[in-house]
């Protein structure tokens, strides 16, 4: 495709263009002014209608001398300019639907033998195109050399190629897409997609992913994967389209979404940065954050190496930023520990207070000046279960579910996310203390602890070592 000249044009502006193209088709006899009121051609559709016949013009100004059309024309007598469409008209070959036309042939002779003209309006009484004549004209002047466009312009495209021949130009190819339709097969709505660019901008949708999903839409391709960034999709680009309409599936946009997230993170670069932003900027959202919450770290690159840190951890689960914040909320505001739905005994003789102590045991092991990461917290995980199971290997495997099961709980709230490992590795060591700590209190009241409990059992944390 080439458009060598790519200036912005303005219909308005070319209008003088359009009537000296309009001129040149008269002085050829390829056009005629038509001064036909429009109560006349209301009268002759609705006659014709009647009596079963085609509706179109029956060319009553087409014999009109010239010399008597242009007196009448500079009398300024209202009149609109006709292509008058040839005999027969011409066969083409549609890059998706192939060789077209001859139905259109017959329909026109048809329509001749009942004294009907499809020869439409170029110009209006007004002096301005209809787009018929301009979209002839503009695509020749700007070397247009394949037009793809919807498939409702198929059944016009025998007369823009009789404009063109009018004209004595070269047409260029035509490829006619299916329309695009929602999945109960109708047209698409505002309800739908048919919305403005900026509305899928301001629901976070990246650029990458709308492009990649638009691109999509009836193209068939033999990549072997619908994702692709902008340059594979030019690398790749063919104009195979599937005949018929294209059906739009929002599923598949935040399919591509989450795909191109992942990329974003794995890449490390400007979209990344990108993201994190975004995530900051939602944070706001999040019930519960305030300024506590927000004076949690001294300064924003602080907040961002630890909303980087939750993205390379989840980002296989990251669609928007609103919703990534409301999937991780446990990471921004911490959670009710009356909310917490705490898991079952593992076995039949896990019971929570043991869990309880577990989970205190896996603090309390650790040195104050280790190094709190997931990869620490994992081993130290795996040791605490071998201890509950006793040796037994049979119970290693349910011991280790019930207790990273607990530690979800009392830690994210029993949220889906990162490893429990990897979740308490980036939250640190402070604030998971915190969070086990107020369970064993909710423990306690809840009956679990021993009557005259006070609450300084062995191994307890102190509260200044709290964050």
């Amino acid at each position: 495709m080439k458009a060598e000249n790519r200036q912005v044009r303005k219909l308005s502006e070319r209008t003088p263009m359009y009537q000296h193209a309009a001129k040149d088709l008269l002085q050829t006899q390829h056009a005629y002014r038509c001064f036909c009121t429009s109560e006349r051609l209301h009268q002759l559709a609705s006659e014709r209608a009647k009596l079963g016949l085609p509706t179109d013009y029956d060319r009553t100004c087409a014999d009109v001398l010239k010399d008597q059309s242009d007196e009448r024309a500079a009398n300024g007598e209202s009149h609109v300019i006709r292509l008058r469409v040839p005999d027969r008209y011409p066969t083409f070959t549609d890059i998706i639907y192939g060789k077209l036309g001859k139905e259109d042939q017959k329909k026109h002779a048809l329509m001749t033998a009942a004294n009907a003209f499809d020869d439409p309006i170029l110009l209006k009484s007004d002096g301005t195109p209809t787009y018929h004549l301009a979209n002839v004209v503009d695509d020749h002047h700007m070397r247009i050399t394949h037009v793809i466009r919807g498939t409702e312009w198929l059944s016009a495209t025998p007369k823009h190629l009789a404009l063109y021949n009018a004209f004595g130009w070269t047409p260029p190819q035509f490829a006619h897409v299916g329309l695009l339709v929602n999945e109960q097969g109708q047209k698409l709505s505002k309800r739908d997609l048919a919305t403005d660019i900026a509305s899928w901008k301001d629901r976070g949708v990246f650029p990458e992913a709308l492009v990649n999903f638009v691109a999509l839409l009836g193209w068939s391709h033999n990549v072997g994967s619908d994702f692709m960034s902008l340059s594979k999709l030019v690398e790749n680009f063919s104009m195979r389209w599937t005949k018929g309409n294209a059906t739009v599936s929002l599923g598949k946009l935040w399919f591509l979404q989450n795909k191109h997230a992942v990329r974003r993170v794995e890449e490390k670069a400007q979209g990344m940065e990108d993201m994190v932003s975004a995530v900051r900027a939602a944070l706001p959202t999040l019930d519960g954050f305030g300024a506590q919450q927000e004076s949690r770290f001294e300064g924003e690159t602080q907040w961002r190496v630890y909303i980087e840190r939750i993205l390379e951890a989840d980002a296989k689960n990251y669609f928007t930023a609103k919703d990534f914040v409301k999937r991780n909320s446990y990471f921004f505001v911490p959670h009710s520990s009356a909310s917490i739905e705490l898991p079952p005994p593992g076995g039949a003789d896990i019971e929570l207070a043991t869990l309880d102590m577990a989970a205190k045991k896996l603090l309390q092991s650790l040195p104050r000046g280790w190094e709190w990461t997931a990869k620490g917290v994992h081993a130290r995980i795996k040791e605490i279960v071998g201890g509950i199971a006793e040796g037994d290997e049979g119970r290693v495997k349910g011991a280790s579910k019930t207790l990273h099961c607990y530690l979800r709980a009392v830690v994210a709230g029993g949220k889906e996310g990162p490893s429990i490992a990897e979740t308490m590795g980036i939250l640190g060591r402070g604030v998971c203390e915190e969070r086990i700590r107020g369970v064993r209190v909710d423990l306690r009241r809840a009956g679990e602890g021993e009557e005259g409990d006070d609450g300084e059992e062995e191994g307890q944390l102190p509260a200044e070592s709290l964050v």
